[in-house]
């Protein structure tokens, strides 16, 4: 027993050294690239003690939306990558099935500011100005812009059930998703004479 000994530790000291270079390596490396010692402290703690399956992509979303959410702006708001490669196709082509509203995130909440002519928004009595406050039965208060876009569009001839407010009043609505084609420009023509040109957005 005597004679192992030192020849466990001649073999123990060296896995410690290497161990810690390997630990300190990959901190170093994660703080370099703008990860915080908080944030590794976190993922060890997560890892070692939460009870269930650790979804490392999910963990990554949130961090990112927490990011852009620190921000304060309402205009600002991370888009999942799950739906920001179909939200993208529909603003291209301006083609998506949904009710035919245009939605704004402000400090009061998700306020529609443009309800489309002879969209099913208009057909089931939504108005310019009303708050959704509730979409299929969830509370739209601090949720993500992106979450609510794409629970209000869907499938097209699908019902999407929506809780409105009008002022003091408030709407139970239910609208019938279309496929909803959106004209970024329209023009008119004034006294015959002056051409009256409107472009809503740029794609």
């Amino acid at each position: 027993m005597d004679e192992k000994t030192p020849n466990s530790k001649k073999w123990i000291i060296p896995a410690i050294r290497y161990a810690v270079v390997i630990l300190l390596t990959a901190a170093i490396t994660l703080y370099a690239s703008g990860t915080s010692f908080e944030q590794i402290y976190l993922r060890f703690v997560i890892h070692r003690y939460f009870d269930g399956e650790v979804q490392e992509e999910n963990i990554k979303e949130a961090e990112l939306a927490g990011m852009v959410s620190a921000l304060g702006d309402e205009h600002s708001y991370y888009i999942p990558k799950e739906i920001g490669y179909q939200l993208f196709n529909e603003t291209v082509t301006g083609e998506y099935g949904g009710i035919g509203v245009e939605i704004l995130s402000t400090e009061e909440g998700f306020l529609i500011t443009d309800v489309f002519e002879q969209s099913p928004a208009q057909q089931a009595g939504m108005q310019e100005g009303d708050y959704i406050i509730q979409i299929e039965g969830e509370n739209t208060a601090g949720m993500d812009f992106s979450l609510l876009t794409e629970k209000i569009r869907g499938e097209i001839g699908s019902t999407v059930n929506i809780g409105g407010k009008r002022g003091r009043e408030e709407l139970q609505i239910a609208g019938k998703r279309a496929e909803i084609d959106t004209t970024t420009v329209s023009a008119e023509r004034i006294d015959n004479r002056i051409g009256y040109i409107v472009i809503d957005q740029f794609d």
